[in-house]
């Protein structure tokens, strides 16, 4: 019909970051087995990631992509086959594309939930809520999140 999007003056679209060949991230702080995979360190720093991570049932692992810097580098296909990591949740697109073994919601033997970059959650209520109640129905919350 020729209508253009609308689109907020300052908000700028999120551009898809690639994992390294062979999927290689960095590790963050954390220990359960939920994997936290956003698009580098300050974005894990954030107060919407602070949010999602109170919100969690364990303590997650946060990651970003490799991407030439130094640190404890994981294959992500190789913890998820060993059982390390169970739960896999992506913020953005591009971050993880599915390869092989990969299905709708699920990353080899992994559980996985793919949302908006934690930068778009930030400005987008209907967006949190979305990921709130995907977090809830898949039993990721913590026990007082899913009472209040």
């Amino acid at each position: 019909m020729g209508i253009d999007v609308w689109v907020l003056r300052g908000q700028q679209q999120e551009e898809e970051v690639s994992l390294p060949v062979g999927g290689g991230v960095i590790l963050g702080p954390g220990g359960g087995d939920i994997l936290l995979l956003c698009r580098d360190a300050a974005e894990s720093a954030s107060r919407i990631a602070a949010d999602v991570a109170r919100s969690l049932d364990c303590e997650p692992i946060w990651s970003w992509p490799a991407a030439g810097e130094e640190g404890h580098t994981l294959e992500l296909e190789e913890a998820i086959e060993q059982r390390l990591i169970t739960r896999v949740l992506v913020f953005g697109r591009g971050l993880h594309e599915p390869g092989q073994g990969s299905s709708e919601g699920f990353v080899g033997k992994a559980r996985m939930i793919q949302t908006k970059s934690l930068n778009e959650l930030a400005g987008d209520h209907s967006a949190r809520k979305a990921l709130w109640l995907a977090l809830y129905e898949n039993h990721w919350c913590a026990e007082r999140a899913r009472t209040s």
